[in-house]
């Protein structure tokens, strides 16, 4: 009896032939969109928050490459190279700093001595 309610029902709304499939494609289409902006959405969030790191210039930490999408996988290993390359140059940067200031240093320690030694009236 249901069935035929439903029916009759159809019948005297032709509309709600085309609504309920079109409602039903909606959903289905909601859903699909909502799983993959998740599969898609999740690692571009780790990845920002791996940047939030190097901003605070964290450089030791490293993004796992193992991914089933294969471009964020690859977007991965460049992040992994870049922060690398950082690291290199922050130590680079570091050394050079050190080294030019001992060099500056000693010099200047000897002519300050030297200064010293021509001032006083032992000479």
């Amino acid at each position: 009896l249901e069935y035929h309610n439903l029916l009759a029902t159809f019948n005297h709304y032709p509309f709600l032939r085309w609504l309920l499939p079109i409602i039903i494609c909606f959903i289905i289409g909601v859903i699909t969109a909502s799983l993959v902006s998740l599969v898609i959405l999740k690692p571009i969030s780790q990845l920002k928050r791996q940047m939030q790191q190097v901003i605070q210039s964290d450089f030791s930490i490293q993004v796992d490459e193992n991914q089933p999408i294969q471009e964020v996988a690859e977007l991965y290993h460049a992040f992994n190279l870049m922060v690398k390359e950082l690291n290199g140059i922050e130590r680079f940067q570091a050394n050079f700093t050190s080294t030019i200031s001992h060099e500056f240093k000693t010099p200047l320690s000897n002519i300050q001595g030297y200064a010293h030694l021509l001032q006083s009236p032992q000479i």
